[in-house]
């Protein structure tokens, strides 16, 4: 099955060692993206914003 959550900056998928979290700004990124990315700054938009770590037992 395909997952519709991807790295919007090096389009990897989520796997059991990876983590991901979401942008205010609404992108998505892997750990080590993020971590290449100025802290608040959105790496593909540059826009001012703040993360939450993506997980499976998040309420929707």
């Amino acid at each position: 099955m395909a997952s519709w959550v991807f790295c919007n900056r090096c389009f990897q998928s989520p796997h059991r060692k990876s983590s991901f979290s979401l942008t205010s700004c609404g992108h998505v990124y892997c750990h080590s993206c993020l971590l290449k990315g100025t802290k608040n700054e959105c790496v593909i938009c540059q826009a001012p914003c703040q993360t939450v770590l993506l997980s499976k037992h998040m309420y929707i």
